[in-house]
């Protein structure tokens, strides 16, 4: 269970299940992970049903279906009641049963369904495409909800769940995908699976940032960050984390925000020793970043800038390409900025959904016009109210 986000499915392949008791399953496995199956690509049929030449939203007698947005909204669909949903929707929770019967339109507009749980119950059904009329459309199932939400837990489902108890019925249908991977380099035996590394500096990661990189590998062993702006004992540390290091080892240092009001001179002899040429010159936010084997001088990059107040951005960034023991090449490559201006960093519903993820149509979001969404552009209800969030770089 995602605790905080949301989780989402997508329909990607043939899933078909009657459940006969909620303890037991074809597959063998609870319902709501059998589903999460297709959000893998993976093709699989956990009982077979006999399906007509019609397909699920064509059928007739179904009742058009567009409950709006409420996270406040219960729904049941029972007693007979068979619904077509035809755009997004946001609703707290739907369950189905007792002759109910829900079925996704099959519409060339995205469908985004927001909803804590869905729970398909006795003689109830859900059915997204069929066997001999699979899904074509674009439609995402995102559950929400927090951990400390005063909803209870189901039972046996829990919460944030797509379940089927005794006698209910979920089919999904998409289109079949030939599964496939790309291998764009050669592997070797015991060679690590952790063949890429990404770390984003963020506004709580204030002072000089430092990596230690397996040259063999290109691993990252280990990561420390040390605010030489607030204290001199941090500077200290740094000092000894540095002289720690084993020979032959990469380092790979960056400035984040400020990192000279109390570096001292004990850190920056060390730098200068592994190859440093701008450390003594390290000023009040100052982009820098060095990469360098220890004990190899030699192999020194590093890139070092002014801050340039409120007139303009200013950046230093250092790469240097190394070869693993498997003679393989490997990158790394570091960034250290200070940027003026302020534009939008992300874009979210006030009940914290990502832009990118409310089906709305964005239209812009960049740092030149800011973000907007209008409402002539929304094929689907209006544009829902966000909040932006900024970065300012100016003082």
């Amino acid at each position: 269970m995602d605790p905080l986000g949301e989780r989402e499915m997508r329909v990607a392949c043939c899933l078909a299940y009657n459940a006969p008791s909620p303890s037991a399953s074809p597959c063998g496995v609870p319902a709501a992970q059998q589903l999460f199956l297709a959000e893998l690509g993976t093709s699989h049929t956990c009982s077979t049903s006999s399906s007509g030449s019609v397909c699920p939203d064509k059928e007739p007698g179904l009742q058009p279906w567009m409950p709006g947005h409420s996270e406040d909204h219960r729904v049941t669909i029972g007693y007979g009641r068979k619904v077509l949903l035809t755009t997004s929707a946001t609703v707290h929770s739907i369950e189905i049963l007792s002759g109910g019967k829900l079925v996704i339109a099959d519409t060339n507009r995205a469908i985004l369904l927001r909803t804590k749980h869905i729970l398909i119950g006795n003689k109830g059904e859900l059915h997204i495409g069929s066997r001999d009329c699979p899904y074509k459309g674009n439609l995402t199932i995102s559950l929400f909800g927090r951990l400390d939400d005063s909803d209870k837990d189901h039972s046996y489902f829990g919460r944030k769940y797509i379940g089927v108890g005794t006698g209910g019925t979920l089919e999904i249908h998409g289109e079949k995908k030939l599964s496939w991977t790309f291998l764009n380099k050669t592997l070797h035996p015991g060679e690590s699976n952790q063949n890429n590394y990404l770390f984003q500096r963020g506004w709580g990661s204030r002072g000089i940032i430092i990596h230690v990189i397996d040259p063999k590998s290109g691993e990252a062993l280990h990561n420390d960050r040390f605010d030489t702006y607030r204290s001199k004992d941090e500077s200290r540390r740094l000092a000894k984390y540095v002289d720690d290091v084993g020979a032959g080892l990469i380092l790979a240092l960056m400035v984040n925000d400020e990192g000279s009001n109390n570096l001292e001179d004990s850190a920056k002899k060390i730098l200068f020793r592994l190859g440093s040429q701008h450390i003594n010159t390290l000023g009040f936010r100052h982009p820098w970043t060095f990469i360098v084997t220890k004990g190899d001088p030699s192999s020194v990059v590093e890139d070092h800038a002014s801050y340039q107040g409120t007139k303009a951005s200013s950046e230093a960034q250092s790469a240097h390409v190394f070869k693993s023991s498997y003679g393989e090449q490997f990158t790394i490559t570091t960034r250290s900025q200070w940027v003026q201006g302020k534009w939008p960093q992300s874009a979210e519903t006030h009940d914290g959904i990502a832009a990118n993820q409310t089906g709305d149509v964005i239209h812009k979001n960049d740092k030149d016009y800011g973000f907007v969404c209008l409402n002539k552009d929304q094929t689907h209800d209006l544009c829902r109210n966000y909040r932006v969030r900024f970065l300012c770089g100016k003082l």
